[in-house]
């Protein structure tokens, strides 16, 4: 894992770039050469400085460009098209209508035939080529972002990663894309960057990442994996945790919705992060909506030799037959100009007065040659003819050139040894297998850009919003995502959540519609032609297959011309069917409006009767609230009583008590003063514990009497507290209400009885 710092992440970029440039220095060499060699430079360096030492010449009759013409253009007739389908059940077959529309648009807006074709260009010419996707806001003031799909105009700016394998190049977790910027330019746009440092040398010119004059800036793109927990819930849908998260918290929430998980599984989560580094430090950090880089490659021929990846391009194998048919070429041009001149036989009399004339005629083109007349005419040797052996071998280097690239005069449309139309179409579809696999490539990386385009659009267009999509005849719509909206066509709610769902990408490879609709009106006119009465039966849909101009309304009075001939003058059934239409959608409007008058009324006296059962239910709970307190009044007035009397009771219990034990005292200190008078000795009992004993069963009387009166004053407090609950079920108990025939409230009904 890259660490988040910018010093490490300079240091791994230099790293990446050094390995990814060392891996590939061979096929980015042979890359150059191939570019060069195609565009002319078809002579080696020593060879042809000698030659033009000695006066010799050096011929370059360049017959490679016709055979990546052939390739480049039979793609662009050919160009893929993605194509999304819906895979899962949550995933609709109208989101994926607009997602191709989508893609479509976003192709048309962004030029994307461009990005296309100048891949596959370098695909054929150099080995590989490149385009790739990106994201740019609507406009200056809004936030909004489209998706552009743009060319790679130099595909030697790209270090693709090393240690991927697939063909595709979509499970590489590293690349690198450079740029030279002008150091004022690179100033200017990073004012607080470092533009000079001392620089290593890196073994190999123009690979320094500084000098006098240019600054290399680099997209260093990384993809990290982070462990997380996928989810599988009880909807059907699936969510991953990261690491670090909380799976009971998880859990809550789920159980709070009324969903649980069902399983889960260990996943590692990918991430896109796309730096902007010189070679001394980071200057931005930017983090990618998708999970795959977004440079792809269009290879041309890709395979293995001991481990070491290889490419060629189409010319690659070819380059020795033209260069053996420019040698002979200039060597069979060398040996007729320096073959000395035929000179003219005449005898002396014969152009006696006339040498002057026969002086310049190797020299001047005259318009006659005068000679004597009686004599015999002067004749002229004929021209020495080219070796045999030096014809031979520029036709063995003209076939050698088909054979190595794999396509023919006929692909050419050269006029081959084929005659009959069956061998010149074999031959034909010979040539297009043997180059299908530069057409293929481009397929390859188109489909992976479809699952980039996928898994970025959900991303990027995540808001309500309104976009436009092109059907696949060329016509436009507008369509609203992310929200519901009425569909004036079905009549139904339609909303395309382009974030639900599962979708996969599909591409197919063929003409364009253009092409396909001049292919059909060809076909059509070749029938029309067998069959005249073509045109009168389906004339309208022939002329509007053409490229005519007005060709739709001529079809449209085509057509109308037809319907009226057949109806006799009477109103074309189209016409007659509209007025039908009108008619009974003029009768739908107005039962339409019969019926919401009936329902207004309806639900007007239905207001009415809810209006006066709620007015009597409230004067009928206004009574019942009355009497409630009413009822409460009278008991807290028996209760304030009941303890009014309860304390008296408890007073004059005690004062009696109290003068009955005094009375007691007395009496009992008298006896014993009397007692202790008639024998002089001390009492035997005290006058406390004679009263004590006395006094006991009194107290004793008193105490029950008491608690027998608490024992009352609990039972009256709890027939008190059950009243009031009573009073709430009378009142609050569920009642039907009783209307009479006019609809007006007369009483109300209780559904049960109340215990």
């Amino acid at each position: 894992m890259i660490k988040d710092d910018g010093e490490s992440i300079v240091d791994e970029a230099r790293e990446f770039f050094a390995r990814a440039r060392d891996a590939d220095a061979k096929n980015r060499l042979e890359a150059i050469d191939d570019l060069k060699f195609v565009h002319g430079e078809q002579w080696p360096e020593a060879i042809k400085r000698e030659r033009e030492r000695d006066g010799r010449p050096t011929l370059t009759i360049n017959k490679l460009p016709q055979f990546c013409k052939q390739v480049i253009n039979d793609i662009r007739q050919n160009r893929p098209q993605i194509k999304v389908r819906a895979v899962d059940d949550v995933a609709d077959i109208k989101t994926a209508d607009v997602y191709n529309g989508l893609i479509r648009n976003i192709e048309a807006n962004s030029g994307a035939d461009m990005a296309y074709d100048t891949a596959s260009e370098y695909a054929v010419k150099a080995g590989i080529g490149f385009f790739r996707i990106t994201t740019a806001y609507t406009d200056d003031d809004m936030f909004d972002q489209d998706i552009v799909i743009k060319p790679i105009r130099n595909p030697f700016t790209v270090y693709l990663d090393p240690t991927s394998v697939l063909p595709d190049y979509s499970d590489q977790k590293r690349c690198i894309v450079t740029e030279r910027m002008q150091k004022d330019k690179f100033e200017a746009q990073y004012p607080n960057a470092i533009s000079e440092w001392e620089e290593e040398s890196t073994g190999e010119s123009g690979d320094s990442w500084c000098d006098d004059e240019t600054v290399r800036v680099a997209e260093f793109w990384c993809v990290e994996e982070e462990p997380a927990t996928l989810c599988l819930l009880s909807d059907g849908s699936t969510v991953s945790l990261k690491k670090g998260e909380k799976y009971k918290a998880f859990e809550k929430q789920l159980a709070a919705k009324g969903m649980q998980c069902l399983k889960t599984r260990e996943v590692k989560q990918r991430s896109v992060t796309q730096y902007i580094v010189t070679g001394k430090e980071l200057l931005e950090t930017n983090k990618w909506a998708g999970k795959y880089i977004p440079i792809f490659p269009v290879v041309g021929e890709e395979y293995y030799v001991e481990g070491e990846r290889k490419r060629k391009s189409l010319i690659r194998d070819a380059k020795d037959a033209q260069r053996m048919y420019n040698y002979w070429r200039s060597a069979s041009t060398e040996q007729v100009a320096l073959a000395p001149k035929s000179a003219y036989i005449a005898a002396d009399d014969a152009i006696a007065g006339y040498e002057a004339e026969w002086s310049n005629a190797n020299v001047k083109n005259q318009a006659y040659l005068r000679y004597k007349s009686g004599t015999e005419r002067p004749t002229r040797d004929p021209m020495p003819e080219p070796s045999q052996a030096m014809i031979a071998e520029i036709t063995g280097a003209d076939q050698d050139l088909y054979s190595t690239t794999g396509i023919y005069p006929a692909n050419l449309g050269q006029k081959g040894p084929e005659t009959s139309g069956r061998a010149i179409l074999a031959r034909q579809k010979e040539g297009d297998v043997s180059t299908f696999h530069f057409q293929d490539n481009l397929t390859r990386a188109i489909r992976f850009a479809g699952r980039v385009l996928v898994d970025l659009i959900p991303r990027i267009y995540d808001t309500a919003r309104v976009i436009r999509v092109l059907n696949f005849d060329g016509t436009s719509r507008m369509v609203q995502i992310n929200q519901e909206y009425l569909d004036p066509a079905s009549g139904s709610i339609l909303k395309h959540d382009l974030a639900a769902g599962k979708y996969d990408v599909q591409v197919d490879v063929g003409p364009s519609y253009t092409t396909q609709r001049q292919e059909a009106a060809e076909s059509m006119m070749e029938a029309a032609q067998m069959n005249p009465q073509l045109m009168q039966i389906a004339g309208d849909i022939l002329v509007k297959s053409m490229d005519w101009p007005h060709a739709e309304e001529i079809a449209d009075r085509i057509k109308q011309a037809q319907q009226q001939s057949q109806q006799g003058g009477q109103e074309p059934p189209e016409i007659q069917a509209v007025k039908m239409q009108q008619q009974i959608e003029g009768m739908k409007a107005q039962s339409a409006q019969q019926l919401q008058q009936q329902k207004l009324q309806s639900e007007f006296q239905l207001k009415q009767m809810e209006l006066q059962q709620e007015q009597q239910l409230e004067e009928m709970r206004l009574n019942f609230e009355a009497q409630k307190a009413g009822i409460e009044y009278r008991i807290d007035l028996a209760k304030n009583q009941a303890k009014i009397n309860f304390e008296r009771e408890k007073h004059s219990s005690k004062l009696a008590a109290d003068q009955a034990v005094a009375f007691m005292q007395g009496q009992a200190g008298q006896v014993i003063d009397g007692y202790s008078q008639l024998d002089g000795e001390t009492p035997p009992l005290s006058v406390d514990r004679v009263v004590s004993t006395s006094i006991a069963p009194i107290a004793e009387s008193v105490s029950a009497s008491v608690q027998q009166t608490q024992q009352l004053l609990q039972t009256v407090a709890q027939l008190v507290q059950a009243i009031p609950a009573q009073i709430d079920a009378i009142v609050n108990v569920p009642k039907t209400i009783i209307y009479d025939k006019q609809g007006r409230v007369i009483g109300a009904q209780p559904n049960r009885t109340v215990q």
